[in-house]
């Protein structure tokens, strides 16, 4: 059952995760990746509007935020994918630039973190979108599909390394889950169109 309010809705593991990151890092951290994840998804929206999309559902699920959207060619749907980590990279730049309390430099850490991680070539990752709408619009979505499956068990792959490798660490946790919700993702779903944006 999901929490729905408008056109935001949010699934219960993905709940689940923010309250375990909230008992864990502390209501400070879970509330600076709340507003780092914003700014990332708020670089999402601004370029879809912009490039003429319609937004149809913004949904919180266990890997991050997933945008429904209205189809639009596939050179659009790479900006807007795109836009997503340009927009984390922005911020972390403009948080790294200020001067002061510690809480500036974490903001830009966790924002460049989430713009890299975000990069991946793997579906559902903003990375594995612009790959994906890339190929599907140079050689067609049966093509695109197949190497996304291949980047995206190779990413799952490395992502469970570095969880076991970093395995006493909060970032080891998270690759780890990460790397599950991931594998989870690309056994549910035998095809990996673009139908939306996160």
């Amino acid at each position: 059952m999901e929490l729905r309010v408008g056109r935001l809705a949010a699934s219960p593991p993905a709940m689940l995760i923010w309250a375990v990151f909230c008992l864990w890092l502390g209501l400070e951290a879970t509330l600076m990746l709340l507003i780092c994840a914003a700014v990332h998804e708020a670089g999402h929206l601004l370029a879809i509007w912009a490039l003429g999309g319609r937004v149809k559902q913004v949904r919180a699920r266990l890997l991050g935020a997933v945008i429904r959207i209205e189809r639009m060619p596939y050179l659009r749907e790479a900006l807007a994918s795109a836009a997503g980590p340009a927009a984390s990279m922005l911020f972390a730049l403009l948080m790294a630039r200020k001067t002061g309390t510690g809480t500036f430099h974490l903001l830009a850490g966790s924002s460049a973190a989430l713009g890299v991680f975000n990069l991946l070539p793997a579906y559902p990752m903003d990375g594995g979108r612009v790959l994906y709408a890339l190929l599907a619009h140079r050689f067609g979505c049966e093509a695109a599909s197949g190497v996304l499956l291949i980047t995206g068990y190779a990413s799952t792959a490395c992502m469970a390394a570095g969880g076991i490798a970093l395995l006493r660490s909060p970032a080891g946790w998270a690759l780890l889950i990460s790397a599950a919700a991931m594998a989870i993702h690309y056994c549910k779903n035998g095809r990996f169109g673009l139908e939306s944006i996160g």
